[in-house]
């Protein structure tokens, strides 16, 4: 949104409803499957993501539009549905052991750095 704005010198070149708009609707018709996704209705797909506006750092909220858009961060998603199946809920990661996939990914950063014969800053 803000690149649109700053290539075409307009303040109103993209309003965030209208990238929503693009992101929902306009990523179902470029998929070609807008009669199954794109908008909430009965007998579609959907995937849900519930952002908690109730943060200080989105206050005040003046349009959800432009506090999703411009201010919202995945800090903000409180929860999380991907066909039926809840992926976040309260914040929380339910698909997966945080805790073990950062032991993990730890591990597989060590043997890349290894490899590439790079020193690795993460024990420092």
């Amino acid at each position: 949104v803000l690149l649109q704005k700053v290539h075409h010198l307009d303040a109103m070149a993209l309003l965030p409803g209208e990238s929503i708009e693009m992101a929902c609707r306009g990523g179902a018709k470029a998929f070609g499957t807008e009669d199954q996704t794109g908008m909430i209705g009965v007998g579609r797909k959907a995937d849900l993501v519930i952002v908690d506006l109730n943060s200080v750092f989105l206050a005040p909220v003046h349009s959800v539009e432009s506090a999703l858009v411009f201010n919202a961060s995945p800090a903000n998603v409180s929860h999380v549905v991907v066909d039926g199946r809840v992926l976040i809920d309260e914040g929380n990661v339910t698909f997966v052991d945080e805790n073990e996939l950062l032991a993990e990914s730890r591990i597989a950063a060590a043997r890349v750095f290894k490899a590439a014969g790079v020193e690795s800053r993460l024990n420092r």
